[in-house]
């Protein structure tokens, strides 16, 4: 995967690690377990300084050794790694070893842990026990690491990759749905804080967006479902995490587009103003809307201010736009209109432009581009001269004897 980064030249350098604000602690110190080379003339000694290469990052630091004074060829031992500056790494990650001056492969090591509180004492069985029980951890540390590493990986994956049986690893996922570690997303067994991640990117993503048009509520869904799969996830499973965070409220949905919970447009004291009149009028011509350009002459050289509160309208769902040159007409005015539609397809059966435009009072050009929206919506259908009512998805029969009555 590949990953372009604009505006960061001068300030990204070999070796650093892309992650998401807060995933990632950098760290000067690191328990670890060291084996040199199986080479007789290789000699590592304490505090001897070395060069630490992890991923593409090298830096420099010292070995001590907490239970030798030195480690010869094929030889292993528990140390501690003090950088001469940060390094990013995760437990269980592997290094490479290598002599200061002049530069050669000394052996490699696995980090037990990134962030060791303090300096260790040398020569202290208790540590060196920690540190053993620590690095090889329990069945449920081990699962846990590893689905750290990779949170989709399937049952069978994870009892190859530990050397466990499926049985047991059965039983330790269990244990961490129980525990409330992990957490089911469609099919995949994801942990909580992989989980929490998905949501705040998802949240920034959508934030993101609104910062760049304060007009917009309502957003592509693909914007969310991307924001999950590039941390990781794939498609069916970015979809399904998804569609749990609407379940739970974390967004709300609209057909294909979403919003954060709540939001609304951010409007400036000028555009109230000039939302608040926009709303007057068509109120007081809820079927007979103006056209966009007379709405947009009562607030003369502001033609761009008003349309973009139409737009807001539009998006909170106060009004709707209808037709290829914008016409705004309100919501509730297009309910009417649909429920003279049911109306008349109860009593006779289907209904004309003529029918619907003689009930509403409607102009028959605003009639034509009701019914024609209504036909994209799959409310009317239209044969000939004639259409029929269908419904709406979000509309029930009981919804449209309400507006009717």
């Amino acid at each position: 995967m590949a990953i372009a980064l604009t505006s960061v030249r001068g300030t990204v350098r070999r070796g650093m690690t892309l992650g998401a604000t807060g995933a990632f602690q950098p760290t000067r110190l690191l328990d670890v377990r060291l084996t040199l080379l199986r080479d007789p003339d290789t000699v590592l000694s304490h505090r001897q300084r070395v060069r630490v290469h992890a991923g593409t990052a090298e830096v420099l630091g010292r070995v001590l050794l907490l239970d030798e004074t030195d480690l010869h060829g094929g030889e292993s031992a528990y140390a501690q790694l003090l950088l001469e500056s940060e390094m990013v790494v995760l437990p269980r990650d592997h290094l490479v070893v290598r002599s200061y001056s002049p530069v050669y492969t000394l052996g490699g090591g696995v980090v037990i842990d990134p962030h060791p509180a303090r300096l260790h004492r040398r020569h202290r069985a208790e540590i060196l026990l920690h540190l053993r029980r620590k690095e090889e951890g329990t069945p449920q540390e081990r699962v846990q690491d590893a689905l750290l590493k990779e949170p989709l990986s399937s049952l069978d994956a994870l009892a190859t990759k530990l050397e466990m049986e499926p049985a047991n690893v059965a039983d330790v996922l269990q244990t961490l749905f129980g525990e409330g570690w992990l957490v089911q997303v469609g099919t995949a067994r994801v942990p909580v804080s992989v989980w929490q991640q998905w949501q705040r990117d998802v949240q920034a993503g959508l934030q993101s967006l609104y910062d760049k048009n304060r007009f917009n509520v309502w957003l592509s869904r693909s914007v969310a479902v991307q924001a999950v799969r590039l941390a990781g996830a794939t498609g069916a499973v970015a979809e399904r995490a998804v569609a749990e965070m609407v379940r739970q409220g974390l967004l709300e949905e609209h057909g294909e587009r979403i919003r954060l919970p709540g939001h609304k447009p951010l409007l400036n004291a000028v555009e109230i103003k000039i939302r608040d009149d926009l709303q007057e009028v068509l109120a007081a011509r809820p079927l007979d809307p103006p056209a966009r350009t007379e709405l947009e002459s009562r607030h003369p050289g502001r033609d761009r201010v008003v349309r973009n509160v139409l737009h807001a309208l539009a998006e909170e769902g106060i009004l709707e736009s209808l037709g290829p040159d914008e016409q705004f007409i309100l919501v509730s005015a297009l309910e009417q209109v649909e429920a003279v539609c049911a109306s008349l397809h109860r009593d006779q059966g289907g209904f004309s432009v003529a029918q619907v435009r003689d009930k509403t009072g409607m102009s028959r050009k605003w009639t034509v581009l009701v019914l024609e929206h209504f036909d994209r919506q799959k409310k009317t259908r239209r044969t000939g001269d004639s259409r029929e009512y269908l419904g709406g998805p979000d509309r029930n029969p009981s919804q449209i004897e309400e507006v009717v009555s």
